[in-house]
């Protein structure tokens, strides 16, 4: 029997470990991105998916663009899925702040858009999810995703759940958040928050050594 959605969603990692988690994935985003040139620009995640905001972040980017907080919202944001936390609000697609397939608000661009493609969601006042979506058209994406898949069977650990994320409920899901439908080759897994540290070191290791990330494949 497939596994429903509420039982894959299900890996968490505690408020404690928060900041440990976060500064890991956006020290190897930082990496992969500027030192290696991982990412290729193309602004398909800008294009086709919808960061959640968290209060603080909105009232920082409407603060840099000189705009009254709930005008921001008005013009910029709609509301969220009734499962997202209190006060947060999902940016419209595609994204207004992308200019010339670059983004406009960099220096205050959401948490979320800093480590994409893990997205970091706050579930309870103290628990935290992490999804890492692989997209087709994302070479970065894919090769993580290859990377993190290898990382688990060298090391005997699980490491993640796969997200059935083509069932009718999950198009429905993406439907209601004004997203567009993801591909076949597209891929949505669950990560398991302790082997997801243990990776991250591991890589960065590696492009500490300026070796190429695909060197644990």
């Amino acid at each position: 029997m497939k596994k429903s959605m509420s039982t894959c969603i299900a890996v968490t990692v505690e408020q404690k470990e928060y900041k440990k988690h976060i500064a890991g994935i956006r020290k190897i985003m930082e990496y992969i991105i500027f030192d290696f040139g991982g990412c290729k620009k193309c602004g398909m995640c800008c294009l086709e998916d919808a960061p959640s905001l968290y209060p603080h972040e909105i009232r920082r980017l409407s603060q840099h663009i000189k705009m009254n907080p709930e005008e921001f919202k008005r013009r910029y944001t709609r509301e969220s899925a009734p499962s997202e936390p209190p006060g947060t609000r999902r940016m419209t697609i595609p994204c207004h702040f992308l200019k010339d397939n670059k983004c406009s608000v960099y220096s205050v661009r959401p948490g979320i858009c800093i480590t994409y493609p893990f997205v970091l969601t706050k579930i309870s006042p103290s628990s935290y999810h992490i999804i890492f979506t692989a997209k087709e058209e994302c070479d970065l994406a894919q090769q993580i995703m290859a990377v993190y898949t290898h990382f688990c069977k060298q090391t005997g650990r699980k490491g993640y759940i796969d997200l059935n994320i083509h069932t009718k409920e999950y198009k429905e899901q993406r439907k209601r958040q004004g997203l567009k439908p993801l591909k076949h080759g597209d891929r949505c897994v669950s990560i398991e928050p302790h082997t997801l540290t243990l990776f991250l070191g591991e890589v960065i290791k590696v492009l500490q050594n300026k070796s190429k990330i695909l060197k644990f494949v």
